[in-house]
């Protein structure tokens, strides 16, 4: 095997590995942002599944826009979280969001 093959591969599977942590952080944020809201973590999941569909079927799901917006393609989740704004303030948040945690810079 030739070392561009070999290095590219463990990259992927690298890669491949680190986004189940993706699930696992994902998870232990949803538990932080509950505890300090003072509610049940399934009301903090809810919103990040259930409430984000049809773009967002299941935690999955989620995860996969946090790693395109993480990868600099902030687009989709950008998008989703727009579409179900429900207000101006919604709207402010979520755009002062992504321009304070640009990715693709």
């Amino acid at each position: 095997m030739s070392a561009r093959v070999d290095q590219i591969v463990q990259v992927l599977e690298e890669m491949w590995r680190r986004q189940a942590l993706l699930g696992a952080f994902r998870e232990r944020t949803v538990k932080l942002i509950a505890r300090r809201l003072g509610v049940h973590p399934n009301t903090v999941h809810d919103k990040l599944v259930r409430q984000l569909g049809p773009q967002v079927k299941e935690a999955r799901d989620f995860d996969r826009l946090v790693a395109r917006w993480l990868g600099g393609d902030a687009q989709p989740l950008r998008s989703a979280l727009l579409e179900h704004a429900v207000s101006e303030d919604d709207r402010e948040r979520i755009r002062r969001f992504f321009q304070d945690h640009d990715t693709a810079a």
